[in-house]
């Protein structure tokens, strides 16, 4: 009696039901289990293996960073941006002045910017808690601006002890500052020309230049005229 399992000899083999297996191939499967943030569970030829984890480069950390900073702008008005620029001056600013005092090993610039900026600090805030003017805006301690009293505090430090090539660049950024404060309405312009005339004083009187000849006037009740000096 023929085997129906049997043709000419041969037995075929059954063929196992493969309808609850998934297909070959490459495809990207969701494990219930938690997934890392740089990798997936990757599914080869129905085996399941662990992608491996790529770490993002710095550059990428970068771009990333400044793609999210400028996402976050786009949707704020043009006043917050320009209120969100003069905060971040503000900070920059000094930093950059501690900066150059460092990157030159200047340790006489380093304690003249921190006279400087003590001095600043102090008048202005001194200022604002005895009068208590109001903002624009209804706030409190409007007079002087602070952002404006350290702003053009680093530019005149920077000005006097490294030169005008520092100075240009950091009064045009001190000056944006102290716009950006009036157009935010958190001052008024007697506030920032206050503020600013307390920095660059405080700054002038204790900063020395750093190397070089030095031009400075002077001006005294019998006579005026200009003071040559050199430091090497």
């Amino acid at each position: 009696m023929l085997n129906v399992n049997e043709v000419h000899g041969r037995r075929l083999k059954r063929r196992p039901n493969r309808s609850h297996q998934k297909p070959a191939g490459l495809f990207w499967r969701q494990e219930t289990g938690p997934l890392t943030r740089f990798g997936a569970r990757l599914i080869v030829r129905g085996h399941v293996q662990k992608a491996a984890q790529s770490v993002p480069s710095l550059k990428s950390k970068l771009l990333a960073g400044i793609f999210v900073g400028f996402s976050s702008l786009a949707g704020t008005r043009a006043t917050d941006r320009i209120e969100l620029a003069g905060d971040i001056f503000q900070y920059l600013l000094p930093a950059t002045a501690a900066g150059l005092t460092l990157g030159n090993k200047d340790g006489d610039g380093a304690l003249e910017f921190g006279e400087s900026a003590a001095l600043t600090l102090g008048v202005t805030y001194s200022l604002k808690f005895s009068i208590d003017e109001r903002r624009p805006n209804g706030g409190r301690h409007s007079f002087p601006s602070g952002h404006s009293s350290i702003s053009f505090s680093s530019a005149e430090f920077m000005r006097k002890r490294y030169g005008w090539e520092y100075g240009i660049p950091a009064y045009a950024a001190a000056t944006f500052v102290a716009y950006s404060r009036v157009e935010a309405r958190e001052h008024y312009p007697h506030d920032v020309i206050v503020g600013a005339s307390i920095g660059i004083v405080s700054s002038y009187i204790f900063t020395r230049h750093y190397k070089g000849w030095e031009i400075e006037p002077e001006i005294d009740r019998k006579y005026c005229g200009i003071r040559l000096s050199h430091q090497w």
